[in-house]
């Protein structure tokens, strides 16, 4: 918290008022496929445990400072929180309880205001993998838009629309921008 604190005062003085905060943080080692029944005690805790602790501080760094003057939250994690994948369970397990404490925080911080919602995304663009890598649920179809790309740049612009005056009536949700991979039934 310390850290983190320094850095948005520094940032505050540079720049005036933090009104925003994103979440992107993503082990490359979380893409390692893995046998659940292969796993030891401390690489769960390190696959799974540990990202649901650094989200978690995240969010209490995000509400020390926007608790005053509202702002957004924003976090990006893998559709394959939604789907699973094979191997991959201790990162959709993790992100799945990101997303969660995204929905729980956006309903409990709502009155400061906070908005805070999740971006979905491929989950090889958040490894800094290939696109063509398969890491999502076998059998699930292709991206429906030819979306796939290993740049961030549609992401970032999606998430800047997001921190627009035009989304803030949006909060909770997962929106999806894996190009059409995931979609909410």
């Amino acid at each position: 918290m310390e850290a983190g604190m320094a850095a948005i005062s520094e940032a505050e003085r540079e720049l005036g008022r933090v009104d925003a905060m994103v979440y992107a943080w993503v082990d490359p080692a979380m893409a390692e496929r893995q046998p659940l029944a292969a796993m030891s005690e401390a690489e769960w805790a390190a696959k799974c445990e540990l990202p649901l602790r650094y989200a978690r501080n995240f969010f209490k760094l995000a509400h020390a400072v926007l608790h005053e003057g509202g702002g957004d939250v924003v976090q990006l994690l893998p559709s394959l929180a939604m789907t699973g994948s094979d191997g991959l369970l201790p990162w959709a397990a993790a992100a799945e309880g990101q997303r969660s404490l995204g929905k729980a925080a956006a309903r409990a911080w709502g009155r400061y205001p906070i908005r805070i919602n999740t971006l979905a995304v491929q989950a090889t663009l958040l490894a800094g993998l290939d696109p063509d890598v398969e890491l999502e649920r076998p059998g699930l179809p292709m991206t429906s838009l030819n979306a796939a790309s290993s740049e961030m740049a549609p992401v970032a612009a999606l998430l800047a629309t997001l921190l627009t005056p035009g989304f803030s009536s949006v909060t909770g949700t997962t929106i999806g921008g894996d190009g059409g991979r995931w979609m909410t039934p």
